[in-house]
């Protein structure tokens, strides 16, 4: 599945409300990460419950809303300057409600997917495998659990890690440190958490040591 054109002309008139270098920013990261089309191919139709946690500058949200219009969203993000520009680019869509807070500690109800698009390396060990646990019990039956994360042990994931750990420098994902654990250790666990798992790649060029898992609750 591919982000279509329709989405494309969807975003770039909502992007023109934002400051220049978060519209450029949003513009490019849409059309370079295949993480979008991944996402919007394994979420179900119309009418869904998901909670993003992580949500950034709500892209991921703008696109979801454009195909599945009925769709309600619960995005939260920690960073305020983000959450602002959400507010931008989102103002608009009844479907979405806009959260400040930490992954963490937010309500999560039962919805019918959770998205964990490259946050979890953001905390300690404990802290992700708590959330994952929290995520996992909190789906609705058939719900799906989507991770997009750097893999801790593998080669090709070097140049991948090293580039977050400069966009935390720089103050573009504000966070404390970057942790990222191996694919397999998450598999794992969230496969004794009675989920069924697989894992495909979700990057390229640089960004090639990204793996998404797509964790489904039994019915």
């Amino acid at each position: 599945m591919s982000v279509c054109i329709l989405d494309l002309r969807g975003l770039g008139r909502r992007l023109r409300r934002l400051p220049p270098w978060y519209s450029l920013y949003g513009w490019f990261k849409v059309r370079l990460d295949p993480v979008y089309a991944l996402v919007l191919g394994e979420l179900g139709g119309d009418g869904l419950s998901v909670v993003d946690l992580g949500s950034g500058m709500g892209l991921l949200e703008a696109l979801l809303l454009e195909q599945r219009p009925h769709a309600r969203v619960l995005a939260v993000e920690l960073d305020q300057r983000k959450v602002q520009v959400a507010e931008l680019l989102l103002s608009d869509l009844p479907g979405v409600r806009l959260e400040r807070g930490d992954a963490l500690s937010a309500g999560l109800g039962a919805p019918d997917a959770i998205l964990l698009i490259d946050l979890l390396h953001y905390f300690t060990d404990q802290d992700q495998r708590s959330l994952l646990a929290r995520c996992a019990s909190a789906l609705n039956p058939g719900g799906v659990l989507l991770v997009r994360e750097l893999d801790g042990t593998a080669e090709r994931g070097a140049v991948t890690r090293s580039l977050e750990r400069v966009a935390v420098r720089l103050g573009w994902n504000r966070a404390p440190r970057v942790n990222p654990r191996p694919i397999a250790e998450m598999r794992a666990q969230l496969e004794a958490d009675g989920l069924r798992v697989s894992v495909r790649p979700a990057g390229r060029g640089p960004f090639s040591g990204n793996a998404l898992l797509v964790a489904r609750k039994g019915c």
